[in-house]
C-alpha cells in the first residue's frame, strides 16, 4: 500500500492526495467502480450513470489532524455520502445532499477511539444522482485541524492605516504615464464627457457600483477571482468582488469627472490589491507543487493596475508608488518568463493573452525606470507570431468565439499601447491575419439577436460580443456588420451597460473614426472556411452551422466534428450546448460527442486532437522546456466536402469518420430549404456496429405512435434508416446559460453500412399585434424573401422594429385595418427599402399597396444605411415601381415620406402623408406619376431634386418626363420651403486647391463624390483627388463618398407636368425652381456651367390662399406655361413671379419665355414678374379671365 506525506497548506490544513499535481499524486490510488476515470490538466474526472462509487486506497497517518477535507464538483442534483477506513474500521465521514456549479469543500470530522497510530487507508465516495450520466471532478483531498482553524485568518494580511497617509487628500486623478491616452486626448475626452449627460450617468453609475467595495474587508490571502476560476479558490475566499474593472471604472471616472473620492477610492483599491498574492489560491501556492494555473491573475491584475495608474497621476506619496512598481515588476517577471516558454500556450489563447501583460508591464515600467525598450520590441514581435499561429490563413479560429474574443480582446490593448508607445498608426500594428477574422466572428453571431451575441461554438459561453471587441474589429477587420450591432447598443438615448468603463472609453476614442451606419445584410449569405472546415449559412433569420474543424494543436476543443447548429423562426432550434464554468463537473460532458447535434459509432471517441498536442496540454500548469511544432501534432482531420447555395435550398457535405479510426468512414450530408433540413449520415465499418445520431432541442421530445417521428416544440423530426432504429430520450442537461436542453438519440441496431436520414420540418409563425417589433419584422421579412404577392390582411396595429427589405417582383398589400407602427426601439433607417438600394442592381416590378404607416418619431434618416436615402420607405434603383394607398400622418422632421431615386417608370397614387418633412422626394429619374395626393407637411410636399443636401439623395441627375396630378397643400400652422421645390445643380472636374464645403460635388477618375461635412460653411482646401471605388474615404479632412460611376457634370429638371394643383397652404412661395446656396449646399460649384431647365408645365393650378410668390426661378429655365389656372385669389389678387439670379452667376442667363392661357387672373391679366438684373423674359398671354372685384359672382373685365 502506497504511504502518503500530508504537503502543507498552512498550519490548520494538509493535502495528501493533490490530485491537481500529476506528478505529486499516483493516479492509480483512485477508482471508479462503475464509470471511467479520466486524467485532466487540473485534476481527475470521473464519469459514470447515476450511481456509483470512487474509492482511495493509500496510507496516511492523520496524526494531530481530526477533520476530513475534500475539494471537488459534483452536480447540483446529485447527493455525495463519504465514508472511510480508520485503523481497520469503517468510518462514516460526511454527506451532502447537492452538488454546485463551482467546487465544494466536504468535510467530516474523525472519531478516534484511543490515542495510539490514526491511519487512514481507504475513501469511498458515493455519488446517487436522478440524472443518467454524471461527473465528479476531483482537486484534492486532505485534512485539517478543527482547534487551528482561526490562526488562519490571523496570518492574512490586513490594511495598514499608514496607507491612508500615503494618498494625497482631496485629490483628482490626472494623466500621467498614461499607456492609452495622450493629456490632450484626455481633455477632448473630458469634454466630450461633460457636455453629455448620459456618459456622465454612465460614468457616475459604474463609479457608484465600485464605491461599495470596501478596501479593507476585500483584502485576504489571495486576490479577489472571478467565477470561473473558483475551481482553485477555497470556499471561505469566495464572494468577493473582482478587481479587474472596478479599479478602472474609477479611476477614469475621478478623471474624467473630476471627482476626488473617485481618484481616492481607485488608490485605495490599487493598495489592498497589492497586498494580497496574485495568483488564484493554495494550489497555484503550494511549496512542495510546482503547479500554477499559467499567468492569468498576473496578467489581468497587472494590466488593470498599470492602465488605473495611468489617470491616477499625483495621487500616490513615493513610498507606496514604489511599492506599487515593484508589484508589477514581481508580476512582469513571471508573466515574461511563461510567455517565453516553447510549446503548449504558442498555439492557443494562453500565449496571446499573456503577451498583453507582459507588453503593458514592459510599457509602464520603461515610463518610470526605463530599460525596456527591446523586451518591448521582443513581446510586440512574439504576439504577432503567436496570433499567425492561432489563426488560419482564412482568418479561422479552432478555439471557438469565447477564446477568439478572449485573446483578441486582450490584443487590442496590446496593439494600441504597442501603436501609441512606437508613434505608429494602430492599422500598421496589427497583423494581418487578424483582420481577416471579420468574417469568422459574423458566421459565429445569432440572427436572434440584434445586439450582436455568438452562438456557443465549442468553449464558449456565448453571450454579447464585447463592445471593445466589436468596436475595434468594425475598424480593422473585414467586418461591416459591426456598425449593426454597435447601433443597437448605442443609437438615441441609449447608453450601453457596459460594466467596464475603459470599453466606452475606448468607444469614445474611436468613435469619430467608425463613422457608424447601417449595413445592408443580403438576403442570403453563405461564409465558408473550406480549409478550416466551418460553414455559415444564413437566408434571412434562417441561420446554419456546420462543423468539420480543423485539428485544434493544443488548444481548448468539443468532440463536434460534423455536427450542425440551427436557428430559425427567432429561435436556436439545435443549439450547441458550449460550456458552463470549468469549475462546474457538467463541463466535462458537454464537451463529449453524446451532447452535440452529431452521428457518432457506438463504442468509439472522436480524436481531433492528436496524441502530441494531448500531451502538451496535460503540461499546462508546470514550466515547459519541451519544442512543440505543428508537425508534431499533424493527424488526419475532418473535412468539408462540398457545399453550395442552389436557387431554393442549401446543400453540404463534410467527413468525419476518420476521426474515429482510418479503416472507418462517415460523412453527413445535408439540404436546407425554406422550412425544413434534410441531414443523410452515412457510415460504413470494418465490423458491425451501431451508429448514434443527437438531436438537442430546448423543448422537451414526445414519441408519436409510429416510433418513426417525434416532435420538440415548433419542431417535428422524420427518421429513416437502412437499420432498425429507436429513439431515446435523455433530460437534465442544461446549456451554457443554465437553461434545460433535451436530447434525443437515434440508436440502430449494429450493422456494416448505416445509413440515416432525418427530416427536420419546422412550423412558421404569424404576424400578430401581441408579437415584438422584432419578431414581426423578422416574420414579415420571411415572406419578402419569398417574393411575389404578399398579403397582410388581419386587422391590427403590427410593431417592426428597423427596417425591412423588398426585391423584385414583389406586391405587398395591406389591408383595411392593417397598421404597421415602428418600433421605439429602432435603431433609425428606412422602414422599407428595396435590396437593389444597396447593391445598386436594379430592381424592377415592385407595388405596395394600402401601407398605412406610424413612424412614432423613428427617423430614416438617423442612421440611414445608405449615404443620402433617407425615406421612411426609400427605393434607389428601381424600375415599375407603384405605390397605392399610402398613408403617413405623423412624418419626423429629417426624414421623407416616400424617396426614390434613380428610376424609371413609377406610379405613387392615393397619398395621404402629414409631418414635418418632404411626403414625396425624388431624385434623378425618368418617367414618374404623383397622382390623388393629400399633403399637410412643414416642408416641401413634393420635391424634385436633381440636385440635393448631400444627406438627402444617393445621386445626381436629370429629373425629367414626370406628372404631378390632383395633388392638395393642405393648409396648417406653420411652414418652410414650398409645395414643391425643382432643384438643380452643377459641379466640375476635381483640381488641387479647390475650396470644398459640405455637399460640394467633383468628378475624380471617372467618378462622381461628394462631400458629406458638418453643415457649417466651414471651407477646407482638397490637395488630395479622391478616387476609391465605394463607400467613405477621409482626405484632407474632407469625408468623400463615391455617389456614381461616369461623369455628368450638371443635373435638373424637364418635361415636368403639374395638373389640378389645389394650393390651400399660406406660403411665401408656393414653387421654387431652385438653386440652393448656403451652408448645407451650393448647387452650383464656382465656375461650373449652370444647368437649363425645360419645359415646366401648370395646368389647371388652384391658389385657395395667400400666396405671395406663386412661382420663384433661380435657375435658367427655356420655358413655363399656365393652363387655365387660377394664378391668385380675389382678396390678395394675382401671386407674383420673381426671376432671381445666383451672385456670381448674372451673365450666364439666357431669355425665359413664361406663357399663360386660359388662366383666371384678378385685376391685371398678367402676375407681376420681379426680374432681377441678368435675367431676361418674354411673357405671352392667351384668353385670359380678368375678374375684377370681390362682390358676388366675380364680373368678368375682359380677356387677354
Amino acid at each position: 500500500m502506497i504511504k502518503n506525506p500530508i504537503y502543507y497548506l498552512n498550519q490548520a490544513e494538509g493535502i495528501f492526495y493533490p490530485a491537481f499535481d500529476k506528478y505529486l499524486c499516483k493516479d492509480e490510488q483512485i477508482e471508479i467502480d462503475q464509470g471511467e476515470k479520466i486524467r485532466l490538466w487540473d485534476s481527475l474526472s470521473f464519469q459514470g450513470g447515476t450511481h456509483y462509487t470512487i474509492h482511495w486506497a493509500g496510507k496516511v497517518d492523520v496524526g494531530s489532524y481530526d477533520e476530513f477535507l475534500a475539494f471537488l464538483s459534483f452536480p447540483r442534483d446529485a447527493s455525495m455520502k463519504v465514508t472511510a477506513v480508520i485503523n481497520g474500521h469503517p468510518v462514516f465521514l460526511t454527506e451532502r445532499s447537492h452538488g454546485a456549479e463551482n467546487p465544494v469543500e466536504l468535510k467530516g470530522s474523525f472519531h478516534f477511539q484511543d490515542e495510539g497510530e490514526k491511519l487512514l487507508t481507504d475513501l469511498f465516495l458515493e455519488l446517487d444522482s436522478p440524472n443518467e450520466r454524471n461527473v465528479v471532478i476531483l482537486s484534492w483531498l486532505g485534512l485539517s485541524k478543527s482547534d487551528c482553524l482561526e490562526k488562519i485568518e490571523k496570518t492574512i494580511p490586513h490594511w495598514n492605516d499608514e496607507w491612508d497617509r500615503e494618498i494625497r487628500k482631496d485629490c483628482v486623478g490626472t494623466i500621467d504615464k498614461n499607456m492609452v491616452l495622450s493629456r490632450e486626448e484626455g481633455e477632448f475626452l473630458k469634454a466630450q464627457v461633460k457636455a453629455d449627460n448620459k456618459l456622465l450617468d454612465f460614468y457616475n453609475r459604474n463609479a457608484l457600483e465600485a464605491m461599495k467595495i470596501d478596501h479593507r474587508s476585500i483584502i485576504r490571502e489571495y486576490v479577489p477571482q472571478p467565477t470561473g476560476m473558483y475551481r482553485f479558490v477555497r470556499e471561505r475566499d469566495r464572494g468577493r468582488v473582482y478587481l479587474e474593472g472596478p479599479i478602472l471604472n474609477l479611476a477614469i471616472a475621478g478623471y474624467l469627472l473630476d471627482e476626488a473620492v473617485y481618484s481616492r477610492h481607485a488608490a485605495e483599491l490599487i493598495l489592498a490589491l497589492i497586498s494580497m498574492k496574485w495568483c488564484e489560491g493554495p494550489v497555484c501556492d503550494m511549496k512542495d507543487s510546482k503547479f500554477h494555473h499559467v499567468c492569468f491573475t498576473e496578467d489581468h491584475m497587472l494590466s488593470e493596475v498599470t492602465l488605473a495608474m495611468g489617470f491616477l497621476g499625483g495621487m500616490f506619496e513615493d513610498s507606496a508608488r514604489r511599492r506599487i512598481a515593484d508589484k508589477i515588476q514581481k508580476a512582469w517577471m513571471i508573466i515574461k518568463e511563461k510567455c517565453r516558454e516553447p510549446g503548449y500556450r504558442n498555439f492557443m489563447n494562453q500565449g496571446i493573452v499573456g503577451c498583453r501583460g507582459a507588453l503593458l508591464g514592459a510599457v509602464y515600467l520603461q515610463m518610470i525606470e526605463g530599460g525596456y525598450e527591446n523586451e518591448i520590441q521582443k513581446i510586440y514581435e512574439k504576439h504577432t507570431q503567436l496570433v499567425d499561429q492561432y489563426l488560419t490563413r482564412e482568418g479561422h479560429c479552432a478555439e471557438g468565439g469565447g477564446y477568439f474574443e478572449y485573446s483578441f480582446s486582450t490584443s487590442i490593448l496590446l496593439w494600441h499601447v504597442y501603436a501609441k508607445y512606437t508613434k505608429q498608426g494602430w492599422r500598421q500594428v496589427v497583423p494581418k491575419s487578424f483582420q481577416k477574422t471579420g468574417r469568422y466572428l459574423e458566421a459565429l453571431m445569432s440572427v436572434n439577436d440584434p445586439r450582436g451575441s455568438r452562438n456557443p461554438i465549442n468553449c464558449d459561453r456565448g453571450g454579447e460580443v464585447m463592445t471593445l471587441l466589436l468596436v475595434f474589429m468594425t475598424l480593422v477587420c473585414d467586418f461591416p456588420e459591426g456598425n449593426n450591432y454597435l447601433l443597437a447598443r448605442f443609437t438615441g438615448n441609449k447608453v450601453e451597460k457596459i460594466q467596464k468603463s475603459f470599453d466606452m472609453l475606448f468607444f469614445l476614442y474611436y468613435k469619430k473614426q467608425l463613422e457608424l451606419r447601417p449595413c445592408y445584410k443580403a438576403e442570403k449569405e453563405e461564409i465558408a472556411f473550406e480549409k478550416s472546415g466551418f460553414l455559415s449559412y444564413r437566408h434571412g433569420s434562417t441561420k446554419l452551422l456546420i462543423t468539420a474543424e480543423r485539428n485544434p494543436y493544443t488548444g481548448h476543443f468539443h468532440e463536434d466534428r460534423g455536427q450542425i447548429v440551427l436557428q430559425a423562426e427567432g429561435e436556436t432550434l439545435l443549439p450547441d450546448l458550449g460550456t458552463v464554468e470549468y469549475g462546474d463537473s457538467r463541463s466535462l460532458l458537454m464537451s463529449t460527442q453524446s451532447y452535440h447535434n452529431l452521428a457518432y459509432p457506438e463504442g468509439l471517441t472522436m480524436q481531433p486532437e492528436s496524441t502530441a498536442g494531448k500531451k502538451a496540454a496535460a503540461a499546462a500548469a508546470y514550466p515547459i522546456t519541451e519544442e512543440l511544432t505543428i508537425d508534431d501534432m499533424k493527424i488526419p482531420e475532418a473535412r468539408i466536402l462540398f457545399h453550395e447555395v442552389t436557387e431554393d435550398a442549401y446543400i453540404f457535405g463534410v467527413e468525419t469518420g476518420i476521426l474515429f479510426g482510418t479503416s472507418i468512414e462517415g460523412r453527413r450530408e445535408g439540404k436546407l430549404k425554406e422550412n425544413s433540413l434534410l441531414l443523410k449520415d452515412i457510415w460504413k465499418f470494418p465490423e458491425a456496429r451501431s451508429l448514434n445520431v443527437n438531436f438537442i432541442s430546448y423543448h422537451p421530445w414526445e414519441i408519436k405512435e409510429d416510433g418513426k417521428k417525434i416532435n420538440s416544440g415548433n419542431m417535428t423530426l422524420v427518421v429513416a434508416s437502412s437499420s432498425p432504429a429507436w429513439f431515446e430520450v435523455e433530460n437534465g442537461m442544461v446549456d451554457h446559460a443554465g437553461k434545460s436542453v433535451y436530447l434525443v438519440r437515434i440508436r440502430t441496431e449494429k450493422a456494416v453500412e448505416q445509413k440515416v436520414e432525418s427530416c427536420i420540418v419546422w412550423g412558421k409563425k404569424e404576424l400578430s399585434d401581441k408579437n415584438s417589433g422584432e419578431e414581426n419584422r423578422r416574420i414579415l421579412q420571411e415572406m419578402l424573401d419569398r417574393g411575389g404577392t404578399i398579403r397582410i390582411e388581419k386587422k391590427g396595429i403590427y410593431e417592426i422594429e428597423n427596417s425591412l427589405y423588398i426585391k423584385s417582383h414583389s406586391h405587398l398589400y395591406f389591408g383595411k385595418g392593417v397598421v404597421m407602427k415602428r418600433s421605439k426601439t429602432s435603431v433609425g433607417s428606412f422602414f422599407l427599402v428595396n435590396r437593389g438600394a444597396f447593391t445598386r442592381k436594379w430592381d424592377e416590378d415592385i407595388t405596395i399597396e394600402g401601407l398605412n404607416l406610424v413612424t412614432n418619431g423613428v427617423e430614416a434618416r438617423e442612421n440611414a444605411a445608405v449615404y443620402g436615402l433617407t425615406g421612411e420607405v426609400s427605393l434607389f434603383c428601381i424600375k415599375k415601381l407603384q405605390i397605392f394607398d399610402f398613408t403617413c400622418m405623423d412624418l419626423p422632421p429629417l426624414s421623407f415620406g416616400l424617396h426614390v431615386c434613380t428610376f424609371e417608370d413609377i406610379r405613387l397614387e392615393n397619398l395621404n402623408i402629414q409631418g414635418r418633412k418632404d411626403a414625396v422626394h425624388l431624385g434623378t429619374g425618368k418617367r414618374f406619376v404623383i397622382r390623388h395626393g393629400i399633403f399637410r407637411t412643414f416642408d416641401d410636399p413634393v420635391a424634385l431634386n436633381a440636385h440635393d443636401y448631400a444627406v438627402a439623395n444617393p445621386q445626381l441627375g436629370w429629373i425629367e418626363d414626370g406628372l404631378i396630378e390632383d395633388c392638395f397643400d393642405l393648409p396648417d400652422k406653420e411652414t418652410t420651403g414650398y409645395f414643391c421645390r425643382i432643384l438643380a445643380g452643377s459641379w466640375c472636374d476635381w483640381y488641387k486647391g479647390m475650396e470644398i464645403q459640405n455637399s460640394d460635388t467633383v468628378v475624380s477618375n471617372g467618378r462622381i463624390y461628394r462631400a458629406f461635412q458638418q453643415p457649417d460653411g466651414k471651407k477646407y482646401m482638397s490637395v488630395t483627388p479622391p478616387s476609391h471605388k465605394a463607400g467613405m474615404e477621409i482626405l484632407d479632412g474632407i469625408h468623400w463618398v463615391m455617389v456614381q460611376e461616369g461623369s455628368i457634370y450638371n443635373c435638373g429638371c424637364r418635361n415636368i407636368h403639374f395638373k389640378d394643383i389645389h394650393l390651400q397652404k399660406e406660403r411665401e412661395v408656393a414653387l421654387s425652381i431652385h438653386f440652393d446656396h448656403d451652408r448645407y449646399s451650393r448647387s452650383v460649384y464656382p465656375g461650373s456651367e449652370m444647368p437649363v431647365q425645360e419645359n415646366i408645365i401648370f395646368e389647371n393650378l388652384i391658389v385657395q390662399n395667400k400666396v405671395g410668390c406663386l412661382l420663384r426661378s433661380i435657375t435658367p429655365i427655356n420655358t413655363v406655361k399656365f393652363y387655365n389656372s387660377v394664378i391668385g385669389t380675389p382678396k390678395n389678387g394675382n401671386s407674383r413671379i420673381r426671376l432671381e439670379t445666383l451672385q456670381g452667376q448674372e451673365k450666364a442667363y439666357g431669355k425665359s419665355i413664361l406663357l399663360l392661357i386660359g388662366n383666371t387672373c384678378f385685376g391685371e391679366e398678367f402676375p407681376v414678374v420681379d426680374c432681377e438684373e441678368g435675367r431676361e423674359y418674354e411673357q405671352k398671354g392667351y384668353g385670359n379671365l380678368v375678374l375684377e372685384e370681390e362682390v358676388g359672382n366675380y364680373q368678368k373685365k375682359k380677356e387677354g
